[in-house]
């Protein structure tokens, strides 16, 4: 495997938010970048999906559809904090 499998858990999940980014002056390029707290997995384009968790990490998560995905992701999330 070349990069080891990460799983968040949607309890880990604060906030969901699709937003615009700078890859190079944000995360330094594309790629998985940038310095903790805040990590980007991205290839491609400005538009992601910005994860923040609950141990103060950030995660950009690249997407040429960021709508979407933060969609997908949000009924996970609000059922994990409802309970």
């Amino acid at each position: 495997m070349l990069w080891p499998e990460r799983i968040i858990p949607y309890h880990q999940i604060v906030k969901v938010e699709a937003q615009s980014y700078r890859p190079i002056r944000d995360y330094g390029g594309w790629g998985v970048r940038g310095i903790a707290p805040v990590i980007a997995f991205n290839v491609s384009g400005n538009r992601g999906v910005l994860l923040s968790l609950s141990n103060g990490q950030y995660l950009m998560i690249g997407s040429q559809r960021a709508d979407q995905l933060a969609a997908a992701l949000q009924p996970g999330v609000a059922s994990a904090h409802s309970s």
